[in-house]
């Protein structure tokens, strides 16, 4: 549903895209484990489950469904979205409680763009409060995690919100900190914020990884020299089951998923009636998601530790009562032993924005990645105007 919803959002079907997004909104949220579906992973492999859809996914999809709905001048609708989407990075920050700066439990983006679509409805408040929120991640989270400083739209929407607020006090603060001056809007300006979609997101593929078993006292490590990762597990929070499993396997090969970049062939240029604009980068799709993987990586190789143990335990069972069952139970391993590649493919590299205030009028403005796309946009009076360009 997200690369179908995806692709019609592209092509400018946009009830078709909100029909597919709805269908994945809803997939995400009625998530919930199989006990059929796990014991069949168990003995098979993680792509035989429902495929749990990642936060980060989760924010995309009611962003795009967002600008579906300011497609066609349903402004309410799209801050539905706006509060959907907060309510997902609750959840996420409730996931990881223990926020440390060292795990993806924060979304930037996620709250530049409610600030934007709060101040598109007036609430300058909430835009203030969601600006603010978004600083903080980018010179906190995002700083650390992906070497990403804090964008420019970031600093003048919260000072531009702090005015028109009356936050005397936080004004200042900002101006100071940032080095800029307020200015006061002049009578007949529009904004036209400009998304620019750039390359395509990271691939998930798996790698093979060998782990020797070496047991200490209460604790079984399986170690791999090569990667330098040791798996320990707790023989005492072991099920009987689980013991059984690993009692007598003393070497798996596990497989394991791991991103493969694809990024973007071309760094885009936007002009608007032929002025080149100063473009900020929101988000980096590519590190987001490899660091997603990478903080439920030891979640993921405790997985695939007692799905592979599992299968060896059923192998020396069959091999111990005919060598040639043993020998097809060990073929049937080695082929269904896969990990869970699945992700949402046809999301961009990078998000990036230039966010500006123009005169009303008709504009035209060009996007230059590997190939030119052009689109003649109007911006009105008082109101903020949406484009978004697809580069590769």
């Amino acid at each position: 549903d997200l690369n179908y919803a995806m692709s019609s959002f592209m092509m400018d079907s946009t009830a078709a895209s909100i029909a597919h997004f709805d269908q994945a909104d809803r997939y995400a949220e009625d998530f919930s484990k199989n006990y059929s579906y796990e014991a069949l992973a168990l003995i098979s492999n993680p792509m035989v489950r429902p495929y749990e859809v990642e936060y980060y996914e989760r924010v995309m999809i009611h962003f795009f469904q967002a600008l579906n709905y300011i497609k066609i001048g349903e402004e309410e609708d799209a801050l539905v979205e706006c509060r959907r989407m907060n309510l997902v990075l609750n959840q996420l920050s409730d996931a990881f409680k223990k926020h440390d700066g060292k795990r993806y439990s924060r979304d930037a983006f996620g709250h530049y763009m409610m600030a934007v679509l709060y101040e598109m409805a007036g609430d300058d408040n909430n835009a203030f409060i969601a600006y603010r929120n978004a600083l903080e991640i980018y010179e906190d989270d995002y700083a650390r995690l992906f070497g990403m400083s804090v964008p420019e739209v970031i600093k003048t929407g919260i000072i531009r919100t702090a005015y028109r607020t009356g936050f005397t006090t936080e004004l200042l603060k900002y101006e100071n900190k940032f080095r800029l001056k307020h200015k006061e809007s002049a009578k007949g300006k529009g904004r036209l914020v400009t998304f620019m979609l750039d390359g395509m997101s990271p691939v998930k593929t798996e790698v093979n990884v060998d782990f020797v078993k070496n047991q200490n006292g209460g604790v079984v490590n399986f170690s791999n020299g090569d990667t330098g990762l040791t798996i320990p597990i707790l023989w005492g929070d072991c099920t009987s089951s689980e013991k059984s499993s690993l009692k007598d396997v003393s070497y798996i090969r596990m497989a394991i998923p791991q991103y493969i970049s694809r990024g973007s062939r071309c760094d885009g240029v936007l002009s608007i009636n032929g002025a080149a604009q100063r473009i900020d980068v929101v988000e980096d799709v590519d590190k987001v998601a490899r660091q997603s993987l990478k903080d439920r990586l030891w979640r993921e190789l405790g997985k695939s530790l007692l799905r592979t143990a599992a299968k060896e335990a059923i192998h020396q069972a069959a091999a111990k009562q005919n060598e040639y069952a043993g020998l097809l139970v060990n073929i049937m391993n080695a082929v269904t032993e896969k990990a869970d590649t699945r992700s949402w493919m046809s999301l961009p590299s990078k998000i990036r924005v230039v966010d500006v205030e123009l005169d009303a009028g008709t504009y035209n403005v060009d996007y230059s990645s590997c190939a030119t796309n052009s689109a003649t946009i109007d911006v009105s009076e008082g109101r903020t105007t949406f484009a978004v360009f697809r580069g590769f």
